[in-house]
């Protein structure tokens, strides 16, 4: 009796331990936490218990608000930001008067875990995209089967991929007018619904290249149904914006301070938890990382 009592204590305190382990953040551990260096320019840890205001650990002060659609969760290193995916989902950071975020060469990253990737043509991870010549900078963020424009978005283009759930990334490049088409690039692997994932996107001399967990995608493509001016273009680093950063959205106005009510997109935001969103000059070299070893 005694023996079978103390079995049944450790088979009992085995699956506690196996469900206490399930309802962990995956993969929360220290090095999921981004530091800020010296190509840092910007880095939001998404980690504030309370209160509106997101903090910027990089060097240019660049706080962002959150609206009323997010929630503080667990995270992939500490805390995250929840998106519910309606018009009050997103983050906004403002940027100084005359001020441009990104330079020539660039990495935009950060760790995502959808939670449902069938609302919507395509989810905003991270924007600087407003209406207006010159505020329609980029946008990363992960696409279903079919995009289909959107008045957000501006000049139509339409982009299949035999791969749902891509990361996309689609910018104007410099100098581009009214007449010239918008650039998409796409990855080949797709992201998983439930699951954090770390993922980044580098822009160096013309070539656009995905990162997922580490691990380096096929460099971004060119979708079969882009105009084919589009494909004679030579490369060029995206338009100097100086529209606002937003995060799990994208703007259709341009936000001021102090004002009560956002004009975003609802049908381009992002329903999941996103975490440690940073932004570095240059194409980052610590993005591939070998494997554990095994034990």
């Amino acid at each position: 009796m005694m023996h079978t009592r103390i079995s049944a204590l450790v088979v009992s305190l085995f699956l506690s331990s196996c469900a206490g382990s399930l309802h962990q953040p995956a993969a929360q551990r220290a090095d999921a936490r981004a530091q800020t260096d010296s190509i840092t320019i910007a880095l939001w840890h998404l980690d504030e218990a309370a209160g509106q205001i997101l903090s910027d650990s990089g060097p240019l002060g660049l706080n962002g608000l959150a609206g009323t659609g997010t929630r503080a969760v667990p995270g992939v290193a500490s805390a995250g930001l929840r998106f519910l995916g309606d018009p009050e989902s997103y983050v906004v950071a403002p940027l100084h008067p005359g001020q441009q975020l990104l330079p020539a060469s660039f990495t935009v990253e950060a760790w995502i875990r959808p939670s449902d990737l069938s609302t919507g043509s395509l989810q905003t991870i991270a924007a600087q995209w407003t209406a207006g010549k010159g505020k329609q900078n980029w946008i990363l963020g992960v696409m279903s089967d079919t995009l289909l424009t959107d008045d957000a978005i501006g000049r139509g283009f339409r982009v299949a991929t035999s791969h749902p759930y891509s990361l996309l990334f689609i910018y104007n490049s410099a100098g581009a007018t009214a007449d010239d088409p918008i650039r998409v690039r796409v990855s080949d692997k797709s992201v998983v619904p439930g699951i954090w994932s770390h993922i980044a996107v580098t822009y160096d001399a013309g070539r656009v290249r995905f990162f997922r967990d580490h691990k380096a995608d096929l460099d971004g493509y060119h979708e079969n149904e882009l105009r084919a001016e589009e494909r004679r273009m030579q490369p060029e680093p995206p338009w100097p914006s100086q529209s606002q950063l937003t995060i799990g959205n994208i703007l259709k106005a341009p936000f001021t301070p102090g004002l009560r009510g956002v004009l975003v997109s609802p049908g381009l935001a992002f329903a999941g938890d996103i975490d440690e969103v940073r932004i570095s000059t240059g194409a980052r070299s610590d993005l591939v990382r070998s494997p554990r070893p095994k034990p």
